[in-house]
């Protein structure tokens, strides 16, 4: 009786007080990554410029429950290159995008000939060697209630 009302709490307390999940997932289908985190993790979305055919930098850190783009640093200035806040031009030809732009989550779709790529913690994932183009990759950051958080590890580790 006694383990029964111990397990109880603590299926409780883990609803009660959720904790910080960064996802990457491949919509419809699964997620290939799920992290809790500390505060300020950042990682870098990586891809090549569909026409000019530069690299492309995003570099992102999680503050407060949230995505907040710091940088993008490039080669062009393009069209369709991501542009938020104030720009540098290096005498390298480097361009970095400075901004502090949140989000909850963002989406991308995959292609192959652009190579996309995120990096963190030592950990690099290579979404064009595994995707099928138009394959749509959600980035977030949810609360999660611990008890789900395990479940969900549970299933990816035995999937």
């Amino acid at each position: 009786m006694k383990t029964k009302i111990i397990f109880l709490f603590f299926i409780m307390l883990s609803l009660l007080f959720p904790i910080p999940v960064f996802y990457v997932e491949i919509l419809n289908k699964y997620p290939i990554y799920m992290y809790t985190f500390p505060e300020g993790l950042k990682f870098n979305f990586t891809y090549i410029h569909s026409v000019e055919k530069v690299p492309v930098t995003m570099v992102y850190e999680v503050r407060g429950g949230e995505l907040m783009l710091k940088e993008v640093i490039t080669t062009t200035q393009a069209a369709g290159t991501p542009f938020y806040g104030n720009s540098f031009l290096f005498s390298n030809g480097v361009v970095i995008y400075y901004s502090n732009q949140t989000t909850k989550e963002f989406r991308v779709i995959i292609t192959k000939f652009t190579f996309q790529t995120v990096v963190f913690d030592n950990l690099e994932i290579k979404f064009w060697l595994f995707c099928e183009d138009g394959d749509r990759i959600r980035f977030s950051v949810e609360d999660k209630p611990v008890i789900l958080y395990l479940v969900d590890s549970l299933r990816k580790l035995y999937s």
